[in-house]
């Protein structure tokens, strides 16, 4: 199995470009446009992104 440190690295490897919004969250994209990945939204400004081997991955809107 993989670990939690390497199942991050391996989102953390590709470049991010891009991003577009989904009705029920945020995809990343790469170079070619495919999704790197996917934050779900879980409330609003709160996005989470489950990663192999049960990594976690948060986004949260700053305050102004």
């Amino acid at each position: 199995t993989q670990s939690r440190s390497s199942a991050a690295s391996d989102v953390y490897k590709r470049q991010a470009v891009g991003w577009f919004p989904e009705p029920d969250g945020i995809a990343i994209t790469g170079r070619e446009g495919s999704k790197i990945i996917f934050f779900s939204r879980q409330k609003e400004g709160l996005y989470e992104a489950r990663l192999k081997a049960d990594g976690l991955i948060v986004l949260q809107r700053a305050a102004n």
